[in-house]
């Protein structure tokens, strides 16, 4: 049987002025939408709102069975989590450009049509002569999910890069007022570059940007750069973050946040950082350094931010509007969190930066998280100890992406496989507010008997004025916040093994639609 476990986040301290962000139980099962069918894998790398509400979610889906091919996979839900049957076949479109090709980013514009980066993977020749190629491509679909025929192919416009056989992958894209299209990525072979590409409604090349259309920014010279990730400012310019080699460092393979401004023509900005470049150290270490930026945002001030990883630990850095260093943030102008992993997803909020990720727990699942921190660059401790929240929603748990809702809630999207290897594509939404809609009422108290507390390995939960039909939500909270079971069930007596807890003090919070009942037991 499946074992499904659905966590609900709670403050760590339990502090009366604390603000915990829980999975939205309004949204598909208990705060987590998922797009699974038996034997084809799942992942979400990106996802976007549209105005009314529906979210599209873009990855790769992978073949029954072959994990060999794979095919862009564009999914869209609706508010309350539930796949859009209108759109595509069953609320998804698989756009084949090849025998194996993924959507990394995904935009749409004011009228509702759909663009989306990609990259086509290819081996061409045979040994010893063998060459891997990569292909990036644009494609843009209509609102229905079917292929906009008016734009590049059929739809698609392959792109044609300077590094045929070398590193040509994109990364990120953008919509922007001009009804121009924009995608960010990375080229070379001997050495690899940041690139910009700017396409036409129709699909061509732009050749007002650029060359022809193409720009192309090396950070440092005879250094290696990637492009993660760009973001647009209110006045058109454009951020690229990623990473590069890093010739002032001790080991040259070193790498360090690296990003750059760039005119709405292609040019380099020269008026921001150096020569239009910011390259930030952020690891304190002098050998080894390997700092990455995955993503950028512009806050409501104008200031911008970069978060990705120093050598595997949460890594954020800030900077005023010229390029200079934020020195009001963290420690000069940036933070590094040993305990949080990498920043796979990062929104900006009421005042407040979040990233998403995932983590390995103790038990061996691998947990989603959500680290929050202050305008100062200081953890978010009314969220939960140190600022990091952690979830389980299945055993395995990817987060790719993030975003904030128009109504404030949070939305992180990736892939998640359970107990019996069973693997789809997973979002989840949390909101602020407590979701269950339960009120205080005394006449319809949950009455349980909990027992044996202290508990060894079982605990059993024993109910006397339940229904035997009316199933009740179980949450089991750990000593230092996270939510270590959230899971449905029904019975007058039910067992739950808890072997596998760690020794301390554990909240248990039962509820349905007829009350609640939250109290304590002890693990020895």
């Amino acid at each position: 049987m499946k074992r499904l476990l659905l966590g609900l986040l709670f403050a760590g301290t339990y502090a009366s002025n604390a603000q915990p962000l829980y999975l939205d139980n309004m949204y598909g099962s208990n705060g987590s939408a998922i797009n699974q069918v038996a034997g084809w894998n799942k992942i979400a790398h990106d996802i976007v709102q549209q105005q009314d509400g529906k979210i599209i979610a873009v990855g790769t889906e992978y073949e029954m069975n072959n994990d060999m091919y794979y095919f862009s996979l564009i999914s869209r839900f609706r508010p309350n989590g539930e796949i859009d049957s209108s759109f595509g076949t069953n609320g998804s479109v698989r756009l084949v450009t090849g025998n194996k090709n993924a959507v990394e980013a995904v935009a749409i514009d004011a009228t509702g049509k759909i663009y989306l980066a990609g990259n086509e993977y290819l081996v061409q020749g045979s040994a010893p002569n063998v060459q891997f190629v990569t292909l990036p491509f644009v494609a843009k679909l209509n609102a229905d999910g079917t292929k906009d025929n008016s734009f590049g192919t059929a739809g698609v416009s392959k792109l044609q890069l300077p590094s045929m056989y070398g590193e040509q992958s994109l990364a990120a894209i953008a919509v922007l007022p001009n009804n121009k299209i924009l995608v960010g990525g990375t080229v070379g072979a001997s050495e690899l570059r940041m690139v910009l590409v700017s396409l036409n409604i129709d699909g061509s090349y732009n050749n007002s940007f650029g060359n022809a259309g193409v720009g192309q920014y090396t950070m440092e010279a005879n250094s290696n750069s990637s492009l993660w990730d760009m973001a647009i400012q209110t006045d058109g310019k454009i951020l690229i973050a990623g990473t590069s080699e890093s010739a002032t460092l001790a080991d040259p393979g070193n790498r360090v946040f690296a990003m750059a401004r760039i005119l709405s023509n292609g040019m380099i900005d020269n008026s921001f950082g150096v020569q239009g470049k910011v390259l930030t150290k952020v690891s304190p270490n002098s050998s080894f350094v390997e700092d990455m930026a995955h993503k950028v945002l512009v806050q409501p001030d104008g200031k911008i931010c970069l978060a990705g990883t120093s050598s595997n630990a949460l890594a954020i850095a800030r900077y005023l509007i010229d390029g200079s260093s934020d020195l009001s943030f963290g420690m000069n102008g940036h933070i590094r969190h040993q305990q949080h992993p990498s920043a796979t997803g990062f929104v900006s909020h009421n005042g407040k930066l979040y990233t998403c990720g995932s983590i390995q727990s103790d038990s061996g699942s691998l947990d989603i998280t959500i680290s929050a921190f202050n305008d100062n660059g200081s953890p978010d401790l009314t969220l939960a100890p140190d600022g990091m929240l952690v979830t389980n929603v299945y055993n395995r748990n990817y987060t790719h992406s993030m975003l904030v809702q128009g109504d404030g809630k949070i939305v992180t999207a990736g892939s998640f496989s359970d107990y019996d290897n069973h693997t789809g594509l997973l979002l989840t939404r949390f909101t602020l507010n407590n979701p269950t809609g339960l009120k205080n009422k005394t006449e319809h108290d949950i009455e349980v008997q909990v027992y044996p507390n202290p508990v060894n390995d079982h605990l059993t939960l024993s109910f006397t004025n339940l229904s035997l039909t009316a199933p009740v939500n179980i949450e089991i909270v750990s000593p230092s916040g996270i939510t270590v079971l959230n899971t449905k069930m029904n019975g007058e007596k039910i067992v739950i093994p808890v072997s596998h807890l760690v020794q301390g003090i554990y909240l248990l919070r039962i509820y349905n639609e007829f009350g609640t009942k939250t109290l304590k037991f002890v693990k020895r």
